[in-house]
């Protein structure tokens, strides 16, 4: 490998974590910063014939991948809480792969050779993916070989188009004004649908959008649970499919760590003032987050996490990230009388089999 072979894959490795961690850490926007300004040096850095070209080749590599991205999403192989369209910085990660396609990158040794050219989607495109899924950025929402084999099919493509646009690409504006258009397409059709729905969480694009001041009023309140025993056992149901994969040794440990995170609380208590949330379940601290959905800090007994709250069409959605990838995610809905809290529980690790979906049922009670 030459230096600047090797000086590209730093590149490329230091723009993914950038992207990535910053997702996890609640700054969505480090990333692509830190990847716009190296994109800026590769472009510095190629021949000046050839420096106009080669932004066009990134732009339509961002293009590319936020379709590609979105379609992930929309079928359900990954997930991304909040959005059912890639985000930017998962649409930074593709110029900053194309970059190492370029003559003298990382990449670029593998342009003309099909097979090769190839197999760093095949292997390279998954393992990406399920390292962002363990640190937290997405979950995996199928079962996860069944995600990772539709991810490395898909890949297989990638490097392959990517050196055939470079090779190929004649009149750069009008394809990219192409994909543009496509995008926004898709997009404006993903839009009509709640983010939940792109995400396998059911059809909720007919939901009719209340304004903020009379969601806070309609779920200001306190809850007691209200549960009957059949939602209780396929609570228990759930908790044993998610652990079917492990050791038998180490299933009744895990399996006591995953009833303790799907914990039936027996009130829950929400607040609303200033812009914040506050949500209160006994045993626990009170979750206090900004109603816009930005992330916060938070603790579970000795672990770190990373906390959101916000109103999604009718409903309001709690997001409590890990540092270990685990995730665990509410959605709260009020009956049309507001008597009934119906939340639907999405407990996701990477240590799981499957995710844990239990549904529970709280009263408004007088506090």
């Amino acid at each position: 490998m030459t230096p600047r072979s090797v000086l590209s894959f730093a590149f490329m490795q230091a723009g993914w974590f950038a992207c990535v961690l910053g997702a996890v850490r609640g700054f969505a926007w480090f990333g692509p910063t830190v990847v716009f300004a190296g994109l800026g040096i590769h472009v510095r850095t190629q021949p000046k014939a050839e420096r106009a070209r080669e932004v066009w080749v990134l732009v339509l590599a961002a293009v590319i991948g936020l379709l590609a991205d979105s379609a992930l999403l929309r079928v359900g192989v990954m997930t991304i809480a909040g959005t059912a369209v890639s985000p930017p910085w998962l649409v930074a990660l593709w110029p900053n792969l194309a970059a190492a396609t370029a003559r003298g990158g990382s990449l670029g040794s593998l342009d003309r050779r099909p097979i090769p050219g190839a197999l760093p989607g095949v292997f390279g495109g998954p393992l990406a993916y399920d390292a962002g899924a363990r640190l937290g950025a997405i979950g995996l929402a199928q079962s996860r070989l069944d995600a990772l084999v539709t991810i490395g099919a898909a890949w297989s493509l990638v490097l392959p188009t990517l050196f055939w646009l470079r090779r190929r690409i004649g009149a750069p504006r009008i394809m990219v004004a192409a994909c543009l258009i496509a995008s926004t397409c898709f997009i404006a059709d993903v839009g009509r649908a709640d983010p939940g729905t792109a995400n396998g969480a059911g059809d909720r694009s007919a939901e009719p959008r209340a304004s903020v001041v009379d969601l806070r009023a309609r779920f200001a309140g306190f809850y007691r649970y209200a549960g009957t025993e059949a939602e209780q056992k396929a609570r228990a149901e759930a908790i044993d499919r998610s652990v079917e994969g492990f050791f038998f040794a180490l299933r009744g440990m895990v399996r006591a760590k995953v009833a303790e995170r799907t914990r039936i609380m027996p009130t829950c208590k929400f607040e609303f003032s200033g812009g914040i949330i506050r949500s209160t379940v006994p045993g626990y601290a009170i979750a206090v987050s900004p109603e816009s959905g930005a992330p916060a800090p938070y603790r579970v007994d000795d672990d770190a996490i990373v906390l959101s709250q916000r109103f999604e069409g009718q409903r309001l959605v709690q997001v409590f990230r890990a540092d270990e990838g685990g995730t665990r995610t509410n959605e709260l809905t009020l009956s049309p009388d507001g008597a009934l809290l119906v939340m639907r529980a999405t407990l996701s690790s990477p240590k799981l089999s499957i995710p844990v979906v239990p549904t529970l049922t709280y009263r408004r009670v007088q506090s």
